[in-house]
């Protein structure tokens, strides 16, 4: 019940620090969207913001898990059992909570050192649209799999076959999930410029 508790506590702390960022614009505080905006502008920050994606599209629903529509996940959904050893604490627990932590912060430093933008940005063509939709798929494709080969040797013997794994279940939710997603949007979003546009 304490768990519970804990994180109903961090949740609503996250939701009230986000509606004081919405409003107070034009203050020193960034919200959620602000820092994702500011994350996503260099091409590193897109390629992590993705690879992030990936990580968490594969381990929810993906890797050992039954489809979410289908019923709870086996197990109940409950904890991992019994306690680890200090290894497998470091290199299950410690090590990938340190990766999100360290993703965050650079998240919030982005963000602090954020240049504002000009409100309207001209739509860029079809040629663009795909070349940067290949780049960050593409390049955030290989970030994830790099990370699970990292944390592949952090892991030991606990990581074995997660290689395989990413290589083949990244590239189902890369170009088999997010390829047509993005197609769909960058279409719609298109048709929508084209109604609005002036006549």
């Amino acid at each position: 019940m304490i768990g519970i508790i804990g994180w109903a506590v961090v949740f609503a702390a996250m939701l009230i620090w986000e509606g004081l960022s919405l409003s107070l614009r034009g203050s020193q505080w960034p919200s959620i969207s602000d820092m994702a905006r500011s994350l996503t502008r260099p091409l590193a920050g897109r390629w992590l913001f993705f690879a992030l994606w990936l990580w968490f599209g594969w381990h929810y629903f993906i890797r050992g898990w039954t489809f979410l529509l289908r019923g709870p996940a086996p197990g109940g959904g409950k904890g991992g059992g019994g306690s680890k050893s200090a290894t497998e604490l470091i290199g299950q627990v410690v090590f990938p909570l340190a990766i999100v932590y360290s993703f965050i912060l650079a998240t919030l430093v982005l963000s602090a050192r954020r240049a504002d933008r000009p409100a309207s940005v001209p739509a860029p063509g079809w040629r663009t649209v795909v070349r940067n939709a290949a780049i960050t798929v593409g390049g955030g494709y290989a970030v994830f799999v790099l990370a699970i080969g990292v944390y592949r040797l952090a892991a030991g013997h606990a990581g074995a076959g997660l290689v395989g794994a990413a290589l083949r279940d990244g590239a189902v939710l890369a170009f088999g999930i997010a390829v047509p997603v993005f197609a769909v949007l960058s279409l719609a979003e298109h048709t929508l410029r084209r109604r609005r546009a002036p006549s």
